[in-house]
């Protein structure tokens, strides 16, 4: 528990609301942080996939949430849409708002000007997927207080994690220190609300409430749009869009329980959160934890099965750790348990180089974060790569490639060669294809068992194309890195350099990557097979068990 006394008594208010709140069900004790008591995650019961894609973002970093099953606001009766809603009052201001009549039986939404004191209503055009979101959060809330937590932290299932977390609970230490351990009661984990453009979707000011001052002095005043900066990481937080990602203290919690059991729901929760008397808001000067763009939501509809492959149903049929970061439709998914970018970064430069069109082999290619990358941004590339299933202790590579080749079937220039090769196969390669850049990062010492036979692939290796790039590690395969290096100073290669290789801050590995041209160990170039313009030959797809490959589908229909 953090150093917050907990209030005497708990918030009091009005029975009705409490009644459609829902309850924590098998909660275990491996949720908790340094310094937060318990990491809750929203999600609906017809939505699994978003929480298997957002829980597979904080487990790469060792934080496990707790999956709360969210309440589903298409599902709420009319008469729990009554009870729930802000009961209009006399001295209140009257605006164009949303409720149901009672008069009909269909849970049908009427469109008016408030007038009749006693009834619902809530903000003009609310969805019902919008109140169950306001009540998915109080559950929560009403849960922590409940059990006598101190600091929680709530997130809804459409996260992004921009770097790794655990720097939020030196972060509470540090906001501790700034503004007093009773100082505050909200902390955003990022700046602010991304739009769909990926730019920052700022709010000035307090949305219209009928129980709350209306006018522009009220609305726009110091409270709802005082956004000053602390210090290098923190901000006072006023008005804001998006509740994605919050840490809250109990005193916070007190207030917006208060707040909702006096004053009913109203409008979707991240404009209304910042009304309670007294409230205390601030977030970080970067984004650590912010909300995904393009995500699916069903506050505005009712949550349907989406057709065709996703990124949130790979997630779930292959649960176990994925070893890179996922690349789909030019956006990039933090879930894989190594770092790519860094060694993404290091090799760039040698891709800059070939003029014009060139060619990528990509040996080991696992989720394919390097070639799809390329393939992307240099569009006169053409990359193949190799994986395929039950490769050393990786059992679902080869599947997970194809998969994830479907999803990024806007790309033209990538191929799928779905097949462990041997020396053998690398040899033919050698003499039936040109590359102008090899790609073999950490994976000649998968290839084979001993020293001797990987020595021998990496003979072959360097003679594959202009530019090889070889990666060894400090941690596997000792030998083989001892070699390389050795062999990197016999033939004057160039030490690209040594890089960080996984996500765990307690992790000591690294991965030296080395830069082998055909000056430096390839054979001449009047050997060099010609490039074929599609990546690889048609024969040679089908030698090696090529299993996508949209430029030779489209050679062949042109032919035909």
């Amino acid at each position: 528990m953090s150093g917050l006394l907990a209030s005497s008594a708990p918030p009091a208010g009005p029975a009705a609301l409490e009644r459609h709140l829902k309850q924590a069900e098998g909660k275990g004790a491996d949720h908790s942080m340094p310094g937060i008591d318990f990491v809750y995650m929203i999600n609906l019961d017809a939505r699994p996939e978003k929480y298997a894609l957002a829980r597979r973002y904080l487990e790469v970093h060792g934080i496990t949430p707790y999956r709360f099953s969210a309440v589903n606001g298409w599902e709420l009766s009319k008469q729990a849409i009554h009870e729930v809603g802000l009961r209009f009052q006399p001295g209140m201001t009257p605006l164009l708002a949303t409720t149901y009549p009672t008069e009909v039986e269909e849970l049908i939404p009427s469109h008016e000007y408030m007038a009749e004191y006693g009834k619902s209503y809530f903000m003009h055009c609310m969805p019902r997927g919008a109140i169950g979101c306001v009540l998915s959060h109080l559950s929560v809330l009403r849960d922590a207080w409940d059990c006598g937590y101190e600091t929680v932290w709530v997130m809804e299932d459409d996260i992004e994690v921009v770097s790794d977390p655990n720097v939020i609970s030196d972060l509470l230490v540090e906001l501790d220190a700034l503004v007093g351990p009773a100082g505050w009661d909200v902390l955003f984990t990022d700046v602010d609300y991304h739009a769909p453009t990926g730019e920052y979707q700022r709010a000035n000011g307090a949305a219209k409430r009928p129980d709350c001052d209306c006018s522009p002095e009220g609305r726009f005043g110091p409270a709802y749009t005082d956004n000053e900066q602390l210090n290098a990481h923190f901000r006072k937080v006023a008005a804001r869009f998006g509740s994605t990602s919050m840490v809250l203290r109990r005193s916070g919690i007190a207030k917006l329980l208060d707040f909702y059991r006096a004053s009913g729901v109203y409008g979707p929760y991240d404009l209304d959160n910042l009304l309670p008397d007294g409230i205390r808001r601030y977030g970080l000067t970067f984004d650590l934890v912010t909300n995904m763009l393009h995500s699916i939501s069903d506050v505005g509809s009712h949550a349907l099965s989406s057709d065709g492959p996703t990124i949130g149903s790979f997630m779930r049929r292959y649960p176990e750790p994925i070893y890179q970061d996922l690349l789909v439709s030019g956006e990039t998914y933090r879930v894989g348990t190594d770092l790519c970018e860094f060694r993404y970064e290091v090799i760039k430069w040698v891709l800059d180089m070939p003029d014009g069109a060139f060619s990528v082999l990509d040996l080991g290619a696992a989720q394919g974060y390097f070639s799809f990358r390329i393939a992307r941004e240099y569009p006169q590339s053409t990359c193949v790569m190799v994986e395929s299933d039950d490769t050393s202790y990786y059992a679902h590579h080869g599947s997970m490639l194809h998969e994830l080749c479907l999803m990024n079937g806007d790309l033209p220039n990538v191929v799928h060669l779905n097949k462990r090769l041997d020396e053998a196969d690398l040899a033919y390669l050698a003499g039936a294809e040109h590359f102008d850049v090899v790609l073999a990062l950490l994976v000649v010492h998968l290839m084979e068992d001993t020293l001797r036979e990987q020595v021998r692939i990496l003979d072959v290796l360097l003679g594959l194309g202009e530019h090889v790039i070889v990666e060894v590690a400090n941690d596997v395969g000792v030998l083989l890195t001892a070699y390389v290096e050795y062999l990197g100073e016999a033939l004057d290669a160039h030490f690209l350099g040594e890089v960080k290789r996984h996500k765990d801050p307690r992790s000591t590995a690294t991965g030296k990557l080395f830069w082998f041209t055909r000056r430096s160990g390839g054979p001449d170039a009047s050997r060099t097979p010609a490039r074929s313009p599609l990546g690889v030959a048609a024969s040679t797809f089908t030698r090696l068990n090529g299993v996508h490959a949209p430029g030779l589908d489209r050679h062949a229909e042109a032919e035909r």
